[in-house]
């Protein structure tokens, strides 16, 4: 018993050591539970550090957003700029085309000499492609004659073959009686498998021959005859073998000892028909590689044929890109024409341009506006943004309190660790109580003794738990550690993002200052342009038209090469049509001519006769001759007109008007009072029988005569004819009235300047009463 005691005193010794051991674990794991507070209190700054890193983050994303859409606006403006320097390049080109196009006339005739050279080769190619395509079909009925005898010759042959295998079958059944003939159909099968052998090496001379394999399969067919010889001749020895079977009935009865040896030599006998048979598949696929090699040929030839096809298609897109370069020149002539009677027309586009870029004025006002508005709308987004931080701000003060409540669940964890350093104290208390009662009560040792193993397994149990709970301490200070590194790491991405936020702040505020800049460049380049545009765009416009439409022409002709000769040949047969109308309508005008001087000789006459009726008292001798020499020259321009047949000379024309012009200036200065009375006489006496043609100066000034078509010439002429039909029948001032159609008629000189000039006291110049006569000399 006392070495018992003793053993307990050393446990209890030993116990009192470890809850030593186990105060001093809890008075470090209290150290490290400060620590762990003052870690949670650098968690909370790192996780405001996390909410301001996002905001900032937040304000980054719209600066790059608004950086992205002013960056937008200036490639805009950019690309505007780069438009106009490609204007001016494309002005250059196109004088460079202009050069280009003159070079391209020279080309083209020379294409056109070469074309002709062309079709005449490319009637030789069709005459040969024809010849050829004619020994095509004969060589296609040959190959298809070959095939059809090569299939009916394999036919017989596939017969021959069924009939033998049949007959081979009988011979099976006949072997059992015929043991003494197989000694003899051993020696011709040897001999037909060096046949067979010699077969198969002409069979290899016809692979390596594979140029000659018409001349092989004529070989073949040889061959085949000469098996088929070999096979009447099988067919005479079966039958003499069936005349030996009546010998062969007496030895039957040595047959059957010598069956079984006979039947072992049968069954090579088999294998040996067997290999016969493989011999003649074999040939079999020699002729279906001649074939194959028949076919390829066929092959080529079809190859060839659509290479001759392409040729001419590809001759033909030649002859059809010539034909539009043709087109194309008429074309650009045509062009031409009609620039020189644009000229006319040229005044009103070049208002209507400026109304244009007055409107695009407008509109780069209205613009300049717009983008007023949207600096005061990021004035609003900025104020948004503003709220949106207030909101992030309210945000925050919610996670704080969210970090109070994790606090709050740490001192709840504490509690707990103090609970357990209370519950150890308890049981140091008990273990204090038990050892009293171990010295009080000795003689109850093996109840103790119990009661100690009890509180063994409990001091187990309670080291067991110091163990999770250091083992716990250690994962705490890992992640301690590890939130320490991140932390770190966090403090340095704030840092670099503080730079980075200070770097885009800065470039912010140059990009402004930047924006301002361009936007004082951009208001005085718009003016410098505005100023510059009305000058340069008068030219620009109409290169420009040109130079689309080519464009444009050139992108359909290469769209459409295969349409456009079909239109070409119906155009050419509706230009011919038009050609004929046109004739005719020039044979029905000189018709038209031809009456209209004799009604004008008629209404001179006439007007001569009316003159001296309705003026008697102007008896001037000097007024007679002016009006004999006005009307005298009136008709030398009728002449003139009449035998030029409508070949409008101007320089013709304009002699005479002056000169009629000249007379009249003489007649008005020597009597102007007689004009007077006889114009009284005429608007009182005679205002209804004479009506003047209803000419006004706002009419006649606003009136265009379509002279670019001959039907609007042919308008213009009918109208004129049925004015001098009407004068005719009218008295008064007929003869200037005659006058005034005929120099209006023929060189466009305007009534109403010639009655104004024959009625007023003062003198017209010519450049007011004559009309430009450009457009009609053009056509």
């Amino acid at each position: 018993l006392e070495s018992q005691l003793e053993k307990k005193e050393q446990q209890f010794k030993e116990q009192e050591k470890t809850i030593s051991m186990l105060q001093q674990d809890i008075i470090c794991k209290q150290h490290h539970l400060e620590s762990l507070d003052r870690l949670l209190t650098e968690s909370k700054g790192v996780r405001q550090l996390d909410s301001a890193l996002e905001i900032c983050k937040e304000e980054l994303a719209l600066h790059l957003n608004q950086l992205e859409g002013n960056k937008e606006k200036f490639e805009k403006q950019l690309k505007k700029k780069s438009e106009e320097k490609e204007l001016k390049i494309k002005n250059h080109s196109l004088q460079e085309t202009t050069e280009q196009n003159v070079i391209l006339q020279h080309t083209l005739q020379q294409q056109q000499q070469m074309l002709q050279q062309e079709t005449f080769r490319n009637g030789e190619l069709e005459d040969i492609q024809t010849k050829l395509e004619k020994q095509v079909s004969k060589l296609e009925q040959e190959l298809q004659k070959q095939r059809e005898s090569s299939a009916e010759k394999l036919r017989k042959m596939e017969e021959k073959c069924e009939a033998a295998t049949y007959e081979a079958d009988l011979k099976r059944q006949k072997v059992i009686e015929l043991t003494g003939t197989a000694r003899q159909v051993k020696l011709e099968m040897d001999h037909y498998k060096e046949e067979l052998y010699k077969m198969e090496k002409e069979i290899k001379h016809l692979k390596r021959d594979g140029e000659n394999k018409a001349m092989h399969l004529s070989q073949l067919d040889m061959i085949l005859e000469q098996t088929k010889t070999e096979l009447d001749k099988k067919t005479n020895a079966v039958k003499e073998l069936e005349k030996l079977q009546h010998h062969t009935e007496t030895e039957l009865t040595e047959a059957l000892q010598k069956r079984e040896v006979l039947e072992t030599e049968l069954q090579n006998a088999h294998g040996e028909l067997k290999s016969t048979l493989r011999q003649l598949q074999e040939l079999r696929d020699v002729l279906q590689k001649a074939q194959l090699s028949l076919e390829e040929k066929y092959t080529t030839i079809t190859d060839l044929t659509a290479e001759l096809r392409e040729c001419k298609m590809e001759i033909e897109d030649k002859k059809q890109e010539l034909l539009e370069m043709d087109q194309a020149l008429k074309e650009r002539n045509w062009e031409l024409k009609q620039r020189a009677a644009q000229v006319t027309y040229l005044d009103m586009t070049i208002r209507e341009y400026r109304g244009e870029m007055e409107q695009k004025i407008i509109k780069l006002e209205g613009t300049l506006e717009k983008s007023e508005l949207e600096l005061k709308e990021s004035n609003k987004q900025v104020e948004g943004l503003n709220e949106k931080l207030q909101n992030a701000k309210e945000q925050l003060r919610e996670k704080e309190f969210i970090t109070l409540q994790n606090e709050q669940e740490i001192s709840q964890l504490k509690k707990e660790t103090e609970r357990t350093q209370e519950k150890m104290k308890e049981m140091e208390i008990v273990m204090k109580e038990q050892e009293q009662y171990i010295a009080t009560q000795y003689k109850e040792a093996i109840d103790l003794e119990q009661e100690l193993r009890l509180s063994r397994e409990q001091m187990q149990n309670s080291h067991t738990e110091l163990v999770e709970a250091h083992r716990q301490q250690v994962q705490a200070q890992r992640e301690v550690e590890r939130l320490s590194s991140e932390l770190e790491e966090i403090k340095q991405l704030s840092k670099e993002k503080e730079a980075h936020g200070k770097h885009l702040a800065e470039e912010l505020g140059a990009s402004q200052v930047r924006e301002a800049q361009l936007e004082a460049r951009m208001q005085a380049e718009i003016k410098k342009l505005s100023a510059e545009v009305e000058s340069v765009k008068e030219a620009y416009h109409l290169e420009m038209i040109s130079h689309q439409e080519k464009h444009a022409k050139w992108k359909i002709t290469a769209d459409s090469q295969k349409t456009s000769v079909q239109q070409l040949n119906e155009q050419l047969e509706k230009t011919k049509l038009e050609l004929e109308e046109a004739q005719d309508t020039i044979s029905n005008l000189h018709q038209q001519v031809q009456n209209r001087n004799k009604v004008i000789e008629a209404t001179n006459e006439a007007l001569l006769i009316k003159v001296i009726e309705i003026a008697p008292d102007i008896q001037d001798s000097k007024f007679a001759k002016h009006s004999h020499t006005a009307f005298f020259k009136c008709r030398k321009l009728r002449r003139s007109i009449s035998a030029s047949d409508l070949s409008f000379r101007t320089r013709s024309d304009e002699d005479l008007s002056e000169e009629l012009l000249q007379d009249l200036k003489k007649m008005q200065l020597e009597q102007p009072s007689t004009l007077e009375e006889s114009q009284k006489d005429l608007t009182y006496t005679q205002s209804d029988s004479f009506k003047p043609l209803p000419y006004d100066l706002e009419d006649d000034s606003s009136e265009n005569n379509d002279f670019s078509t001959l039907s609007g010439m042919l308008r213009y002429i009918n109208k004129e004819v049925r004015l001098l039909k009407k004068s005719s029948m009218q008295t008064g001032a007929g003869s200037t009235q005659v006058c005034i159609s005929y120099i209006r008629s023929y060189n466009n000189l305007s009534p109403i300047s010639i009655i104004l000039f024959s009625v007023r006291k003062k003198p017209i110049r010519l450049n007011e009463a004559l009309m430009p006569l450009g457009d009609v000399h053009k056509y």
